[in-house]
């Protein structure tokens, strides 16, 4: 039993040391993957310290492990010649580089003459890296004769390697090249209390008072969170380009004695070690002289830190003049900051609140309420966007000039309200002159003229807000239509498990596709855009071209039914103006709605025959006179009079008439004199039979509906008041005549 204890014991203690021996130490399969390179131990997470000699200047880069970065990697550090914390990629660019240098050549059992001639006795780099408690070294020597490389050696060993142009620049780098870049620890625009900006253009002085950023000198003014965020954000992104001294005795000569640019960034920051939670900094960030000869680099300096360089492209972005970092914009505020607007215009109030995703508005007349609903978030945020978007023409400063233009009563009040912890934004509009509007905003002073636009958005009309999707109903549970043109004339059409039937002023069929088309927009409206709370005269709504009346009947509760009407006026962008039912609110109802309701819904069918129906036609035009007859058997026919009786040509004829379908129906009613029905170009009989019996009428034929050979020709049923517009091919077949051939080219 205690021997078993006492081996137990031997084999922790074995354990503890090999962990403890081999941490870090380069593993078997660490030396497979590496095998052939030059320096098959170098591996780069391992590795801790790196040494290199170069023109009589040694650099030590040194990392510890167990101590990390931000980024969860360990940090290295510049040990000499200098102290500081190193770049990152610099150092992990080298690393890369000598952890996977690949021999182009091997030179074995050198001689002491070889050790000179490839100057290996006096190398240009001498380097050496540690791991794992073990130290490897080896040097750099000259040019290979071919030029395609320089000779290397590994300390203690008689060979040498002939490597890449690529490993002698990875060392061919002065200390400061390893020197970190970072000029600072980083800032924030949230955290800013304070921005100074002083060089050649005077002293502009952003203070944030509040929630809100304020240009305090050159004169005192709302400052635009953008522009300054701009600074702050190419502040914090700021990287130097080189290192160049921690030696402040000799400012002077960098210009930063008596800096050409200052400035100065004062912020209060979140700190859970601080003792009172906060933690109060200050930056002070000077710009010197041009860079040595790096064309187009300042020298640069970050409170007591070391002289740098910077690009003057990169430095332009810390500074603005005072009229770019005014804030320009009417509204200012970014959409998740916004959680309800009043306007008041006169005795008028919009109120916009929201809640949770939803907006819902509510308009007021001397304080009572006149209208509410829910509004539509989109058109909010359209309506939010437009704010933005519209910009300051120029700026008055000064409080002596709001009195003058209307702002001691302003004729609009804003206020956009945001979270309980943040202020309102207060916007006030005075006398409107010609092309702009004269402003104040918050506690600003400065009087701004803006475009006259802006008045409009901040009217307190809801039509903005309003949801587009006007109505949801089933299109399956549509029970009835009807349709009342500025003409006049009434159509209705019911539906039924039979389909859809179409009751005066001709009691023919309907065109079910274009009923099925209206049914569908219209059972789910959606408006184009509202443009108005109540109609004007331009809206031609007093005497709308078309009254579109839809009932929809539900068997649930029994013989419940849903009416809606809609008017539709004069043309408007996009379609045409229209009110539903009788909300007041004028919208733009889409041309494809329109486009089915603009003819009459009678089948553009109604003129054809069905062949099997056909019994005879006779055909009078010109004087002559064609008559076909059915010869008795299916569907065939014969030319009357004929010996032959043409039977394909009394086919051709009888099926044309039974295709017959017209390219639009004109309107109801008598036939205009210009379409040629006094003096018709064909008469057509047509005798027919069907269960209810046999039937006769008669299809006249007018003039060409236009001057194009495409535009058709009138047709009517001399029993109906309906006039149609057949296409011309159809008629030239018809009436058995040839087409109007095409022109021929010129020559």
């Amino acid at each position: 039993m205690r021997t078993s204890v006492i081996l137990g014991i031997l084999a922790v203690a074995l354990l503890a040391f090999i962990v403890v021996f081999e941490r870090g130490s380069v593993t078997t399969t660490e030396r497979d993957q590496r095998k052939g390179r030059v320096l098959d131990t170098f591996v780069r997470d391992r590795v801790t310290r790196i040494e290199i000699q170069r023109k009589g200047v040694t650099t030590v880069l040194t990392r510890t492990p167990d101590k990390e970065n931000a980024l969860g990697l360990s940090a290295w550090q510049v040990d000499k010649p200098f102290a500081a914390k190193a770049d990152t990629e610099a150092v992990d660019s080298l690393a890369g580089e000598l952890e996977w240098i690949d021999p182009k050549r091997t030179l074995r059992d050198l001689k002491a003459e070889d050790v000179a001639r490839f100057g290996l006795d006096k190398p240009r780099y001498r380097v050496a890296f540690e791991l794992a408690g073990s130290r490897v070294a080896f040097s750099v020597g000259s040019e290979t004769p071919q030029g395609d490389g320089a000779y290397l050696q590994l300390a203690g060993a008689n060979v040498a390697y002939v490597v890449g142009k690529n490993t002698v620049a990875a060392l061919d780098h002065d200390p400061a090249e390893y020197h970190t870049k970072e000029l600072h620890g980083g800032v924030s625009i949230y955290a800013t209390r304070k921005l100074t900006l002083h060089d050649g253009g005077g002293e502009r002085v952003i203070e944030k008072r509040g929630d809100t950023l304020w240009l305090t000198s050159p004169e005192t003014s709302l400052a635009s969170q953008p522009a300054v965020a701009a600074i702050v954000n190419a502040l914090d992104g700021l990287k130097a380009t080189r290192y160049v001294s921690d030696d402040h005795t000799r400012l002077t000569n960098y210009g930063l004695a008596a800096p050409r640019a200052q400035l100065t960034l004062e912020t209060h920051s979140y700190d859970d070690k601080a003792k009172d939670k906060f933690h109060d900094a200050t930056l002070r960030f000077a710009v010197g002289a041009a860079c040595g000869s790096h064309a187009g680099e300042s020298y640069v300096m970050v409170d007591a830190g070391p002289v740098m360089c910077a690009t003057d492209a990169e430095l332009q972005k810390l500074s603005r003049p005072a009229d770019e970092l005014r804030e320009a914009r009417a509204l200012p505020l970014d959409d998740v900051e916004m959680h309800g607007v009043h306007v008041r215009v006169g005795s008028a109030e919009l109120v916009l609140a929201q809640q949770g995703d939803n907006w819902n508005y509510q308009l007021l007349d001397h304080g009572r309420a006149t209208r509410s609903g829910a509004a539509d978030a989109g058109a909010v945020a359209d309506w939010f966007k437009a704010l933005r978007s519209v910009s300051a023409l120029r700026f008055a400063p000064g409080a002596a000039g709001a009195l003058d233009v209307g702002l001691g009563t302003p004729s609009v009040v804003v206020r956009f309200e945001r979270a309980k912890e943040n202020s309102s934004y207060e916007l006030r509009l005075g006398r409107a002159d010609v092309g702009e509007v004269a402003a104040t905003r918050q506690d600003d002073h400065t009087v701004v003229w803006f475009p006259p636009r802006l008045s409009e958005l901040l009217s307190t009309s809801v039509a903005r807000f309003r949801k587009l999707r006007m109505l949801e109903e089933p299109q399956a549970e549509l029970a009835r239509l009807s349709l009342t043109t500025a003409s006049g004339s009434a159509e209705t059409v019911t539906k039924d498990s039979a389909g859809y039937h179409l009751h005066g002023p001709v009691a023919i069929d309907c065109e079910r596709t274009t009923i099925d088309e209206i049914a569908r927009l219209f059972s789910a409206l959606e408006a184009v855009r509202y443009v108005a709370d109540a109609p004007r005269a331009e809206h031609g709504l007093q005497h709308p071209q078309w009254l579109l009346t839809v009932s929809y009947a539900s068997a649930k509760p029994p013989g419940a039914a849903r009416t809606h009407t809609l008017k539709i006026g004069a043309a408007a962008d996009g379609g045409r103006y229209a009110q539903l039912d009788a909300d007041p609110a004028v919208f733009v109802v889409a041309q494809i709605l329109v486009d089915q309701i603009k003819e009459p819904l009678v089948s553009r069918s109604a003129l054809a025959t069905p062949i099997e129906q056909l019994r005879a036609l006779t055909i009078e035009r010109a004087g002559s006179k064609l008559q076909v007859q059915h010869s008795g058997e299916g569907v065939a026919f014969d030319v009357v009079g004929t010996p032959s009786g043409e039977p394909a040509r009394a086919e051709k004829l009888a099926r044309t008439l039974a295709t017959l379908r017209a390219s639009s129906v004109e309107a109801y009613g008598k036939p205009a004199t210009d379409q040629g029905f006094d003096r018709p170009q064909a008469r057509i009989e047509v005798r027919s039979h069907s269960a209810s019996g046999d039937a006769t009428h008669v299809v006249l034929l007018g003039k060409a509906a236009g001057p194009d050979a495409v535009a058709g020709v009138y047709a009517r049923r001399t029993d109906w008041d309906l006039t149609f517009v057949l296409p011309t091919d159809l008629v030239d077949t018809l009436l058995e005549r040839q087409p109007p051939s095409s022109p021929k080219p010129a020559p």
